[in-house]
Formats: structure tokens, sequence, C-alpha cells
């Protein structure tokens, strides 16, 4: 039995570990769906096929989203934290920003590729719109809190 003063967050770290499980799954597959209907519809240039790969690389974005937001979220429940070092911070966070912007703007240039040239126009505003939420609402918050840690 744990003392009164200390918390057990392993279920809600095993949770957070399931839902980043689940979002992988969930990105990948819209990822994969995503290129199958581009490559393989008659003319993905009407309107209806250009709506389905907007909302489809709308969901990959908001999985993205919500999957970088909630690894990081893990280090909040930590007790443990190694103390910040200033290579370490700026790697971890480069990383997460790289893996998301990459797979974020795979589909605007799919898109290019196709001459749907306003679909690719519209998910570059949303690329860039997730870049900016991810760094206010990801990457500044973390960098916050391992500096409030590694002081203690």
């Amino acid at each position: 039995m744990l003392p009164t003063d200390e918390k057990d967050y392993s279920d809600y770290i095993k949770h957070l570990s399931n839902l980043v499980g689940v979002l992988s799954l969930f990105s990948g597959f819209v990822f994969t769906a995503y290129t199958i209907l581009i490559t393989r519809l008659p003319d993905p240039s009407i309107i209806i096929a250009q709506l389905t790969l907007y909302l489809l690389s709308t969901f990959l974005g908001i999985f993205l989203f919500c999957l970088a937001y909630f690894a990081v979220t893990v280090f909040y429940c930590c007790r443990n934290i190694p103390p910040l070092s200033k290579r370490t911070a700026i790697v971890n966070s480069l990383f997460l920003t790289s893996i998301n912007t990459a797979m974020s703007i795979i589909i605007p240039l799919m898109s290019f590729l196709w001459n749907l040239t306003y679909l690719a126009l519209v998910q570059i505003v949303q690329w860039i719109s997730l870049i900016v939420a991810g760094y206010l609402f990801i990457i500044k918050p973390f960098w916050q809190y391992r500096k409030s840690k590694s002081s203690e």
C-alpha cells in the first residue's frame, strides 16, 4: 500500500500508453486510406472526392496532434524525471515535432502530385495551423514543465 502523500499513476500511464497505441493505429489506417483513395479514384478532381480526401487529412491531423499530446502527457505523471539537460529537451522536442511535421506535410504533397492544387493549399493551411497548435499546446508547455522539474 502506498503512503498517503504519494500517488500511483501507473493505471493512468497505462491508459495513456494504450491511447497512444490506438491513435497510432488510426493514423496509419487513415494515411493508408488516403493513399489508396487518391491513387484508385478514377477522377480525384471532382468535389466529393476532394471533400472526402480533405476529411481524411483532417482526421489524420487530429490523430497526429492527439498522439503527440498524449505521448507528452505521460511525462507529467512521472515522479522521477532525470534532470533537464538542454540538449535532451531540444532533441526530444525537435524529434516529436519533426515526426508530426513530416507525416502531416506528405498529404498536401500527394495532393500536389495529382494536380489537386486547391485541396493541397487548404491542407497546407491546416498543416501550418497544426504546427502552431503543436508548439503552443505541446512543445512550449513541455519545455516549461521540464525546466520547472529540473530546478527542483
